[in-house]
């Protein structure tokens, strides 16, 4: 029996008539997806990764946290974002990349894995690689049922294509079992106001003897949301006759976990299009840092071109850090790291004075 909390969540993410569990057994590895968020001002991007020794994946539902808001007006035919990712078929890897376009209620696409229920948005991800296209149906819905609502406000839903090949009309990916799949959403979903910004993933593997969904396999990954905010403020010039010293300082601003913190990087250049890390002063995850330099003056003069950013890599946490939410197994959980630019800054090195 699927334990009611599943049961609730899944209710709205495919169609009834697709959920009977696999009586027969499993294929070898586990079935163990991994989920990465990163959130900046502008977008968001949802990757994740899917283990090639364990049952190829049937569906993702990706749910935001409570208090995370969803701008899902878009126009039928519109883009939404872009999508990339790795497929695998006839032994050969290979990327495909497209784009997310929104698709009215009951578009043929989106109906393969859901019922003609009206959604709150339904889009179309669109991938190709070389004369290999793919259409994945994703659907998004506000969560209201309690006592889910309290720690989750949207789900998103995508749905893969079967193991064995058996393609719907219109796809020319016969065969194709995905690796990884990344969605960049701009300006769709919001972070939380307050609490963890964290993200769940509750995938359900294909049985590997039957072909259909294997919901008892349905597991849970998750995945927390850092970012940082970095300035860098005017640049202070100091003139002697043959040389420029310049001071840079600036701010960094991290939020995230208790151990979330940031590398800062200085980068700077003949213009904005061509800079290139020189330093990387120590800070504290909320504080000031500072890089200072000297250059010879020229016979012409020029102008130098700084930037920095606090850097933080992805990583994954330990076991403990993933709670359960939908009475499956959670299998996993990461810190989705950051990279935040600061504005650019110029200044101007004057030539050599005779």
């Amino acid at each position: 029996m699927i334990p009611t909390a599943l049961a609730a969540a899944l209710a709205c993410v495919l169609c009834a008539g697709t959920l009977a569990p696999s009586a027969g057994g499993r294929a070898q590895g586990p079935y163990a997806p991994k989920l990465v968020v990163q959130q900046g001002s502008r977008a968001i991007t949802l990757d994740v990764t899917m283990p090639p020794a364990g049952d190829p994946t049937a569906s993702l539902t990706f749910f935001a946290p409570a208090g995370a808001d969803a701008t899902l007006s878009a126009s039928e035919g519109a883009t939404i974002g872009t999508v990339d990712a790795y497929g695998t078929a006839a032994g050969a890897t290979f990327p495909l990349t497209g784009t997310v376009q929104a698709r009215g209620a009951g578009d043929e696409a989106t109906l393969r894995c859901a019922s003609a229920e009206t959604h709150a948005a339904s889009w179309l991800a669109a991938l190709r690689a070389g004369d290999r296209s793919l259409e994945l149906p994703i659907f998004v819905d506000a969560v209201a049922s309690q006592p889910l609502a309290r720690i989750v406000s949207y789900s998103l839903t995508i749905c893969l294509p079967p193991p064995d090949g058996r393609e719907q009309a219109g796809d020319a990916a016969s065969g194709t079992r995905l690796s990884e799949l990344r969605l960049t959403l701009p300006g769709v979903f919001s972070a939380p106001s307050s609490g963890d910004n964290l993200w769940r993933l509750l995938a359900t593997p294909y049985s590997a003897e039957t072909g259909t969904p294997d919901v008892a396999a349905s597991v849970e990954t998750q995945s927390f949301v850092e970012t940082a905010t970095i300035t860098l403020g005017p640049l202070v010039r100091t003139l002697t006759r043959t040389a420029v010293a310049v001071r840079a300082s600036g701010t960094v601003a991290v939020t995230g976990l208790s151990d979330t913190a940031a590398g800062i990087v200085v980068a700077r250049g003949a213009s904005p299009a061509q800079l290139v890390a020189v330093a990387r002063p120590s800070a504290p995850p909320q504080g000031t840092f500072s890089y200072r330099f000297s250059l010879r003056r020229l016979a012409r003069a020029r102008t130098l071109y700084l930037q920095a950013a606090a850097v933080a890599p992805q990583r994954d946490l330990a076991a403990t850090a993933c709670k359960a939410t939908f009475d499956v197994p959670c299998v996993g959980a990461t810190a989705g790291g950051f990279t935040a630019k600061s504005t650019t800054r110029s200044i101007a090195v004057p030539a050599l004075r005779s």
